[in-house]
This record gives structure tokens, sequence and C-alpha cells, in this order.
């Protein structure tokens, strides 16, 4: 059966409530905002790291401890020494190699410098390398002997 009741009358109250208690509509409470919490929570955290930036430049730092006297202590001395090392080059050069004069019969005369030989450029003994040879390569292994072979 279909509801006929108007909408505008409240509906029947409990037996033992107070009147006009069932008139009213229950109110929805809003959650409280987090901005409060956090906005707190950041300026305690700021405090306390101001707080212990302060005492660290003030030279108060609670990891290290209080500061230690140290003794002075007296520069040293330092000695510099320049060490010259000379070496001596000796450079040999190749004695000089006179060639006589060919006889020419009965003629002997003197060369005149103009008409002397140059003597031959030093040439230094040719060095060869020889690579050492390579090792032998190892035998190849037996081959393996079974009883069913």
């Amino acid at each position: 059966m279909p509801d006929t009741t108007p909408t505008s009358t409240p509906p029947p109250s409990r037996p033992g409530a107070r009147p006009g208690a069932a008139t009213r509509t229950p109110q929805r409470t809003s959650k409280p905002s987090a901005v409060p919490v956090f906005a707190t929570m950041g300026l305690l955290f700021l405090g306390l790291f101001g707080l212990l930036g302060v005492r660290m430049a003030h030279g108060q730092d609670p990891a290290l401890g209080p500061k230690k006297q140290v003794a002075a202590v007296k520069p040293h001395k330092v000695l510099v020494r320049k060490v010259v090392i000379t070496k001596k080059i000796t450079i040999i050069k190749p004695p000089k190699v006179v060639t006589p004069a060919a006889p020419s019969g009965q003629n002997y005369t003197a060369a005149t410098p103009s008409q002397s030989t140059p003597a031959p450029a030093y040439t230094p003994p040719a060095q060869t390398y020889t690579p050492a040879p390579a090792p032998a390569p190892a035998p190849a292994p037996a081959p393996v002997a079974t009883a069913t072979s």
C-alpha cells in the first residue's frame, strides 16, 4: 500500500521521547582541518632547527661536545735543497781514414787539400730484435678406456 501521509507532517515519535525531538534533522559535523596541525608542526621544526643552528654557530655543537684547548705548535723550519746533477757527455768520433794516393808511374806528387777525399761517415752497428720462440703446444690427452669400449 502506498504511503499517503503528506511529507510535511513529521514521522511518529517514539514512546517516551521528548516532544519536538523527532522534528529535528541531524546536523552533519565537519572534520577539523589539518592545516593548523601541519602549521604547528612546521613552526616547531623550524624553531628547533634554528635553535640548533644558532648553538652550532657559537661553537656549542651538541654532537661534538665542548671545544678542547689545542697547544700552540711551533712552526717547523723547512730546509729546501736544490740538487743539481751534472753529466759529462763524451762524443767519440770515428778516426779519419787517410787513403794513400795511387801511384801513377814515376810521378809522386802530394795531393792538394781540395782533392782529398772525405772520411766515410760513421754508421753504428745495426741492432736487431729476435723474439723468443713460442712454447710447443701440449700433447693431446690419451683416449679414455672403459670396460664397454
